[in-house]
């Protein structure tokens, strides 16, 4: 595995600033620690987005949602205004895996 650089800036302006060409944003890294691992990314930076307060929130926009970067599969499939409005959406989620 390659070094790089570890950040955890703590607002999106911050996180923003932080992400390159050669970055990765990280907000838990399972499947990130793999590629590493793998050789089949090689970043000089990992931007952990994990303390930015509101990348997990859900809210409906108009006739649509909008749905946080740090927002749970899990919470997408058991929202309540996912399942009404965006069926599919709530499905999809339910099926994926890591």
């Amino acid at each position: 595995m390659i070094d790089f650089k570890y950040t955890q800036p703590n607002t999106l302006k911050n996180a923003v600033k932080a992400l390159s060409k050669s970055s990765v944003p990280s907000s838990g890294g399972t499947d990130l620690l793999g590629l590493l691992k793998n050789d089949i990314i090689s970043p000089s930076q990992i931007v952990n987005l994990k303390n930015i307060k509101g990348l997990d929130k859900i809210e409906q926009v108009d006739n649509g949602i909008k749905i946080g970067a740090l927002t749970h599969l899990t919470e997408i499939v058991d929202n309540e205004l996912i399942n009404k409005n965006f069926t599919v959406l709530a499905q999809a989620a339910g099926r994926v895996g890591s």
